[in-house]
């Protein structure tokens, strides 16, 4: 008896979506070795005779069934491979197996329609997400929602005229991938801290670029942003914005990570006499922000932070080309099933999500970002994911108008206005440190 298609498709989805083998191209430096491609296709061998005998077992594939019940049997030999894979604990007849099936066995059928499509531009995979409700999925975003939209600089914040304002940019920039910061994939967990762990690694980058090698704590953010107009969410796991990190970080420093590792949790903060920006006007302008001469940042050589111009395509493509990897906002509701391959998935442009823009680069004519994710190292691309991108990016806009879910304040605009492929102009911010 021949093994069904879509159970062939889902035994090599499970594999890749670990971070095995894959025939799509990958960013440069993450080709995996001949050796490296043979074992795993022994392992999708092996992993496709074990569900075969599943097969068996449960009765799949008789003349007489109904098409329906196939179906269910396909996706529930699928589930209990899923299940041996990624060592969840439901117990076969009990109300969240049931539940837990019924959602792989819609988000199985979202990846083999996806993977079905003939002019697709990326690959779909189950992956640690394949099971989980809306709810807990919702976790993983920070509610990184936008504010208002910002035109000009404030008083006492710089519009920065970059010097090397007419260079021309090169083609491809993939220079940071070699950092330390950028080869060190965070899992975030069940916390919406997606916020602080961008700006924790995009911070580490930029003290790596400047010769100042040092990490910084993405759970002391956590612990001790003060976000008190709740600006892309109540503080904490439940959602801030990195500008609000960095704006922490200069005027109060931050342990290192191995001072005070990561734990996604909720904990208290004993930092005393904290200091922050009082004014929303001033922390959300596009702009530099400078620190003063007193705010212990400079110890470490961080001497501010800049928000970029909202929805502007060259800006944002001149600092990570020019300076180093920048803390972005971006709608990542449609990322969960993401494997490899440019992404062009995304609906809308509510913003929720926060990762790093670490390059960009072009494949086959396609031009795309290269972005950061914090969701581990067996999402997509080794941690990582190739967003479209075009020339046009500025054009490519629409209308947030639930900021209420996403890097908005209290008392905020009801709408906002986005742009760029899954919103990724909007809101950008890096920090910046002296060579």
């Amino acid at each position: 008896m021949g093994l069904h298609p879509s159970i062939v498709v889902l035994a090599y989805s499970l594999l890749i979506g670990r971070g095995f083998c894959s025939t799509e191209h990958e960013p440069k430096g993450c080709d995996a070795s001949p050796d490296t491609c043979k074992h795993e296709v022994d392992v999708v061998s092996h992993l496709q005779a074990n569900i075969a005998v599943d097969n068996i077992g449960a009765g799949v594939g008789t003349a007489d069934g109904d098409d329906n019940q196939k179906q269910e049997n396909y996706n529930e030999v699928a589930f209990r491979q899923f299940v041996s894979e990624f060592g969840r604990t439901y117990m076969p007849g009990s109300a969240e197996y049931a539940e837990r099936l019924t959602l792989f066995s819609q988000r199985k059928a979202a990846v083999e329609a996806q993977n079905s499509m003939a002019d697709r531009t990326w690959t779909a995979a189950i992956n640690e997400h394949s099971d989980r409700r809306h709810t807990e999925l919702q976790h993983l975003f920070g509610r990184v929602r936008p504010r208002r939209n910002y035109a000009a600089a404030s008083a006492g914040i710089a519009l920065r005229q970059d010097v090397n304002s007419s260079q021309a940019l090169d083609a491809e920039c993939t220079k940071w991938n070699d950092l330390k910061a950028v080869k060190q994939i965070q899992n975030q967990g069940g916390c919406g801290s997606c916020w602080a762990v961008a700006a924790a690694t995009t911070l580490e980058a930029h003290a790596e670029i400047a010769g100042k090698h040092r990490t910084f704590s993405a759970q002391e953010l956590v612990e001790c942003v003060e976000n008190p107009y709740n600006c892309g969410g109540s503080g904490g796991c439940s959602g801030a914005t990195a500008e609000l990190a960095f704006d922490y970080v200069t005027k109060n420093s931050v342990a290192t990570k191995e001072d005070a590792p990561y734990t996604a949790s909720d904990d208290l903060c004993f930092k005393p006499n904290r200091k922050r920006e009082e004014s929303l006007d001033v922390m959300n302008t596009p702009g530099v922000h400078t620190a003063s001469l007193s705010d212990p940042s400079r110890s470490f050589g961080m001497v501010g932070w800049e928000r970029l111009p909202e929805n502007k395509y060259e800006p944002l493509l001149r600092a990570v080309s020019q300076h180093g990897p920048v803390g972005i906002s971006v709608v990542g509701s449609g990322f969960f099933g993401y494997h490899s391959g440019i992404f062009n998935g995304c609906s809308d442009f509510v913003i929720n999500h926060a990762v790093v823009l670490i390059g960009y680069g072009e494949e086959y004519g396609r031009t795309y970002w290269l972005i950061q994710n914090s969701w581990g190292p067996f999402w997509g691309e080794n941690g990582k994911m190739r967003l479209l991108r075009t020339d046009v990016d500025e054009l490519t806009c629409g209308t947030n108008n639930k900021p209420q879910v996403g890097t908005g304040c209290d008392g905020g605009e009801s709408s906002v206005w986005v742009c760029g492929p899954c919103g990724i102009l909007y809101d950008s911010a890096y920090p910046r440190f002296e060579a």
